[in-house]
This record gives C-alpha cells, sequence and structure tokens, in this order.
C-alpha cells in the first residue's frame, strides 16, 4: 500500500476494548490494543496514502447489554 500511495486497513474494534467488562479481560484487551495500533498506524501510513478505519459503535443485541452497563457506571 505505501509502494502504491495508496490503501485502507480496517479494523473491527469494540466497546468491550473501552470497558473493564467482568469476564472480559482478554477479549478487552485484546480489543483495546486493536484501537491503539489502528491509531498508531494512521499516524504512521496516513501521509503516504494509506488510510485506517475504526467502525463506530452499532447498536445489536450484546451491545444493548454492554451500553446499559456503563451506563450504570457513570
Amino acid at each position: 500500500m505505501v509502494a502504491r500511495g495508496s490503501g485502507s486497513i480496517i479494523n473491527i474494534g469494540s466497546m468491550a476494548g473501552r470497558l473493564g467488562l467482568a469476564g472480559g479481560a482478554a477479549y478487552g484487551a485484546t480489543k483495546a490494543a486493536v484501537a491503539s495500533l489502528t491509531q498508531a498506524w494512521a499516524a504512521e501510513y496516513s501521509p503516504r496514502g494509506v488510510n485506517t478505519v475504526a467502525r463506530p459503535y452499532l447498536h445489536a443485541a450484546r451491545g444493548a447489554r454492554t451500553l446499559r452497563y456503563a451506563r450504570g457506571r457513570g
């Protein structure tokens, strides 16, 4: 992509990477790492025409449970 001067890297994140959910330490840690990696690649490669994209929060059944949990935490 760098040699070509364009391209996109698409990573799939999760709110679990931003929230500490009981029983989800490993999953949350890996999703937080994906978010950090995406930001680092954006800073490193955007001047060379490579874009990184992380999708926004999408409302789904599992996401609704996570959102309720997050709201309860203030």
